[in-house]
């Protein structure tokens, strides 16, 4: 089973707002990826509010850049749930920002004197490929 990192950020810390970040162990190359994240209320037990998610504490594995917990799930069911709808809302925007970056290249495409190698360039895309899109063929 995989090892998961709890990365507990608290206003002290000076990182953003204090929240647990659950993620995947370090790989061999150091990236790690997170998967679930919990804002931690004011006055809350960052334990506390990993157990209430369906997380066991196993142990602490660094102090430093702040508090890193190894962790366990113990609610498989809500965390197959929680990355599933993170997994849809990332899908549903993914949707949304290729429909908008189809529609300002088309439009692009579609007015005189604007250089089609550099609109091209900047999608990262061929000129054909522009065209295609342009003309909205998939």
């Amino acid at each position: 089973m995989s090892v998961y990192i709890a990365h507990v950020i608290t206003e002290v810390d000076g990182l953003g707002d204090p929240e647990v970040v659950v993620m995947t162990q370090a790989d061999e190359v150091g990236a790690a990826a997170p998967i679930v994240s919990y804002p931690i209320p004011p006055g809350s037990d960052p334990g506390e509010v990993l157990t209430e998610a369906g997380w066991r504490v196993l142990s602490l594995a660094a102090t430093e850049p702040y508090h890193l917990y190894e962790v366990e799930p113990t609610d498989w069911v809500g965390l197959v749930r929680a990355v599933t709808e993170a997994r849809a809302a990332a899908r549903a925007e993914l949707e949304r920002q290729d429909t908008a970056w189809r529609r300002v290249i088309g439009d692009a495409m579609r007015v005189d004197g604007v250089p089609r190698q550099k609109i091209a360039n900047e999608a990262g895309i061929s000129i054909p490929r522009a065209y295609q899109i342009r003309d909205g063929r998939r």
